[in-house]
């Protein structure tokens, strides 16, 4: 019963996200931003930095940019395949809503939950454009959901996955994707623990030095490459300015 309700999920999910999606050129300066960089960094062959103007562009991290690039090494350039990345993120999301939901909710219940995530206005419209935002919402939204069914049922590899999801999320757009996660989840605790005791023991149990070496695992490597070739301006422009700065 289960595969049948994702494969609905992931079946509405490809028919809601796929076609037409190359059938209008780029359609704003950030649509136009992602597609042409990756295209820039393919023509190239230089994959470390996000480029712009063929020039290093250091407000974003890299993940989301490599997704663009190897479809565009896959299949061709063109927006249809520059979007694909934040499409099939948006179909994730909706397979990952119902197997993080499955066994905590109802099969039917836990499918319902993918396909109004699906059907969402906003979703379908940043699901349908070149950006890093639905597939960091995928990668945030997986941490949320593993690490809090992790938690409920004492399940380590829902742990692991969720910290997985969220070493990911930083490589795709930085600290704000460990910030929402952690916001949100010690909200949960306070809510429903109420007590000190019980929220520190709750975070005990959610393993957070794992969580840690997976993200300093997955992202130590490119961050520490991305200072060493710019002399250290990523950390300043990135970190100072686009987060700090920002906050």
């Amino acid at each position: 019963e289960s595969r049948f309700w994702l494969l609905l999920v992931v079946v509405a999910g490809a028919a809601a996200y796929l076609p037409w999606l190359g059938s209008y050129g780029p359609i704003d300066p950030t649509d136009s931003f992602f597609l042409e960089s990756g295209r820039e960094m393919v023509e190239t062959g230089k994959f470390l930095l996000p480029l712009n103007n063929y020039e290093p562009w250091l407000d974003k991290p890299i993940l989301y940019f490599w997704l663009v690039c190897g479809a565009y090494k896959l299949f061709g350039v063109s927006p249809f395949i520059g979007r694909l990345p934040a499409a099939l993120s948006a179909v994730a999301l909706g397979a990952v809503i119902f197997h993080a939901s499955n066994g905590i909710l109802r099969a039917r219940t836990a499918a319902l939950a993918a396909i109004v995530f699906l059907c969402l206005p906003l979703s379908a419209i940043v699901g349908h454009v070149c950006l890093t935002d639905m597939t960091l919402t995928l990668l945030v939204s997986g941490t949320i959901l593993y690490l809090y069914r992790g938690l409920k049922e004492g399940s380590s590899k829902f742990i692991a996955l969720g910290y997985i999801f969220n070493a990911l999320g930083m490589l795709c757009k930085g600290p704000i994707a460990a910030i929402i996660p952690a916001a949100v989840l010690l909200g949960y605790l306070w809510l429903s623990r109420r007590s000190p005791a019980a929220i520190w023991s709750a975070i005990g149990k959610l393993n957070p030095g794992l969580g840690l070496l997976i993200a300093l695992a997955v992202n130590v490597p490119w961050y520490a490459a991305a200072m060493s070739a710019t002399s250290g301006k990523f950390f300043e422009a990135f970190f100072l300015q686009q987060n700090f700065g920002r906050m």
